[in-house]
């Protein structure tokens, strides 16, 4: 889905149907991940290391649509996604005037504490490149996650504390 009109369309029905039939809503979106991004998965499939900004988020509608996406979808949907799309380059995202959005609406609407781990751990090493782009909303969006979920939240002070003055914590044995 690379037309804005298309990508309007299908953001306003996932804005509908999360409020009035969340089954027919599930289904909206497991078709868009199944089939309403052809082309782009195969690009993640072949390359999986590359710093490169991911074409996905290099097409605003479709980076909006996925926007919209994420607070309708389940928890395996979420997981799903971020696997596909995020993994491994959040670093990157957070650093982009385009993307910083796409990362908010991930950390805002995830769904599961015990799937939270992995991408605590990546949000956490790409905080300083959040700070530096001036995209505090990413941290603020991480903090919130942490704290809706109950979880990791003395961890997430911690290193936004010592990202924020670029300092590295060193561990003093005591005699």
């Amino acid at each position: 889905m690379s037309t804005e009109y298309g990508s309007a369309v299908l953001q306003s029905l996932l804005s509908v149907l999360k409020h009035v039939d969340r089954d027919q809503c599930a289904a909206v979106v497991t078709h868009l991940i199944q089939h309403g991004l052809p082309g782009i998965e195969k690009w993640y499939i072949e390359n999986p290391e590359t710093s490169d900004l991911p074409p996905l988020f290099q097409d605003g509608p479709t980076t909006r649509l996925l926007e919209v996406m994420l607070p309708c979808c389940s928890s395996e949907q979420q997981i799903n996604i971020f696997q596909q799309y995020f993994k491994g380059k959040i670093k990157i995202l957070v650093q982009q005037r385009m993307t910083h959005f796409a990362v908010q609406h991930l950390l805002s609407s995830w769904i599961d504490k015990e799937t939270f781990e992995e991408i605590f751990e990546e949000i956490s090493e790409a905080l300083v490149s959040a700070l530096s782009s001036q995209h505090h909303a990413v941290i603020h969006a991480f903090a919130s996650a942490c704290q809706r979920l109950s979880t990791r939240q003395a961890s997430c002070m911690k290193v936004h504390i010592f990202s924020s003055f670029r300092l590295t914590c060193w561990v003093v044995s005591a005699p």
